[in-house]
């Protein structure tokens, strides 16, 4: 048995396949275009990947000093806060951007307090504020507070 196809047919299947893909190409580059819309180059991608990468971080600091927060306002539990501080220590510690290190160095250090407290090393109100100071440390001078100039969500 032989199969023999058309050339024209398989020009018209080409032409198709490449305008899908085209077309699929224009929606999914869409969230990635930046406003106005402009070509997109490589210094312009950087800054986005690092804008994104800020972003996360940054709220995974706020994640952990959430945890922190609610491990203060719970009973005094020795290991759940030891496993909370080692966590927070070993997620943070393998770095990140230099920008957030001052952030980092300050959810690390109520990491550390916390864990103190807990066991009975430090006063309730020494915890409480140095989970407060990493709070308004973390709260200072985020990217939200400039806006996104490319338009794109995360």
């Amino acid at each position: 048995m032989e199969i023999t196809l058309d050339r024209r047919l398989f020009y018209g299947l080409a032409a198709l396949l490449a305008l899908v893909t085209l077309a699929g190409l224009a929606l999914l580059g869409r969230p990635f275009t930046p406003t106005p819309s402009r070509v997109i180059g490589w210094a312009d991608w950087s800054a986005l990947k690092t804008e994104r990468q800020y972003r996360h971080e940054l709220a995974a600091l706020r994640a952990d000093l959430a945890e922190l927060a609610a491990l203060l306002q719970a009973t005094p539990d020795p290991v759940r806060a030891a496993q909370a501080a080692t966590r927070v220590g070993q997620h943070h510690s393998a770095g990140g951007l230099d920008l957030l290190a001052r952030q980092r160095q300050a959810v690390v250090v109520a990491a550390g307090v916390v864990r103190d407290w807990a066991a009975g090393y430090v006063a309730y109100e020494d915890a409480v504020a140095t989970v407060n100071e990493a709070i308004v440390i973390v709260g200072e001078e985020t990217v939200e507070d400039h806006g996104n100039p490319w338009g794109a969500g995360d």
